[in-house]
């Protein structure tokens, strides 16, 4: 995805993750996360950079910090789970 390639990029920041929020089943997505582990970039920083880089769309409106990404059985991001942390708690 470009959006993790720019966020890797300008955060400095070998794990990152950008996903479409809301999740749509049909449609588009209202906007994007971006979701980072240990950035070296300032998080306040990060949305000025992503503004040289990536069209309007495509800038994520929320940066979220995280101790570690999780992964799947197979080793790969779990989008899903990402997801499910943003979601709101019924």
């Amino acid at each position: 995805m470009e959006v993790d390639k720019v966020l890797r990029e300008v955060s400095g920041c070998p794990e990152v993750a950008a996903i479409a929020w809301p999740p749509a089943h049909q449609g588009q997505a209202d906007h994007i996360i971006a979701f980072l582990v240990a950035p070296l970039t300032p998080v306040k920083e990060l949305l000025a950079l992503c503004r040289l880089h990536l069209p309007g769309y495509m800038i994520p409106r929320e940066f979220i910090v995280l101790d570690q990404m999780p992964v799947s059985a197979s080793g790969k991001i779990d989008r899903k789970a990402l997801a499910a942390m943003h979601s709101p708690k019924a």
